[in-house]
């Protein structure tokens, strides 16, 4: 893995922490706490494939003139599309010059055909979602390798679906959260992990599920 630039923070210190990616066996760097709580949506979004920190240089027209910018996320996404993320707070995109500087962007990879999407807070610490990833999270350390919750649950095999209050019931709290982590089993997580949210086996539409 090698990035387009050297992460640097405003300050010039370099970049400010690694998030360790079970998704790409490998630590990702990040520059701000707002770009790792993206990398978290994306290490639990089933429809980006892989993702590639700071993945290059971009020069594009801005009306009169050249600039260059270098995109903070490229997503493989499931269905062979790519996106590029530009991750800023929503309170920076509201300077003109910032706002118009990623319209040209936004242009520059239409014209080539290809995705582009800004990224805020708005979107990145929306709640009760991130704070169900930051639970999730610890769960992906340990695979659920023991299949025995497949009798406890026989509903959900068939095709049912339970509230998450009963498979927590019957196969405890941490085993229906390592389920829900490792995509096993699928849940609603814009919903509180709780009470009658429903739980059921993953997969169709689900696996191009994107996160952001």
């Amino acid at each position: 893995m090698v990035l387009a630039r050297k992460a640097v923070t405003r300050s010039g210190r370099g970049y400010r922490g690694r998030f360790p990616s079970r998704k790409l066996g490998r630590m990702v760097a990040w520059e701000s706490p707002l770009e790792r709580d993206v990398i978290l949506h994306l290490e639990f979004s089933p429809g980006v494939v892989r993702f590639q920190e700071q993945p290059e240089k971009v020069t594009f027209w801005a009306g009169d003139e050249f600039s260059f910018c270098y995109p903070d996320f490229r997503l493989e996404l499931r269905d062979g599309r790519h996106v590029r993320l530009e991750v800023k707070a929503s309170e920076k995109l509201d300077k003109p010059e910032v706002a118009e500087k990623y319209r040209w962007v936004a242009i520059h990879y239409a014209q080539q055909g290809e995705n582009f999407r800004l990224v805020t807070e708005r979107e990145a610490r929306r709640e009760p979602l991130l704070g169900n990833l930051k639970t999730l999270r610890p769960m992906l350390r340990r695979e659920p390798k023991d299949e025995s919750w497949k009798k406890l649950l026989p509903e959900i095999m068939a095709g049912a679906e339970l509230p998450v209050s009963e498979v927590t019931r019957r196969i405890g709290c941490d085993g229906a959260l390592r389920l829900i982590a490792h995509q096993v089993l699928f849940c609603d997580l814009t919903e509180p992990l709780t009470g009658n949210n429903p739980v059921r086996l993953f997969g169709g539409a689900h696996h191009d599920e994107i996160l952001l």
